[in-house]
């Protein structure tokens, strides 16, 4: 099974809980605004 987690609307807001609960997924789809979270998110 795939995974795929979406994003979007954070502009620049990234939840606490988020890195954890989107460490696992196959994909990740930036659907609209991110802002800079970059540094927030790990490949």
């Amino acid at each position: 099974m795939i995974t795929i987690a979406v994003l979007s609307d954070t502009h620049g807001l990234l939840r606490p809980e988020t890195p954890n609960a989107i460490k696992d997924v196959d994909h990740i789809i930036h659907a609209g605004e991110l802002g800079k979270i970059d540094d927030q998110i790990q490949p």
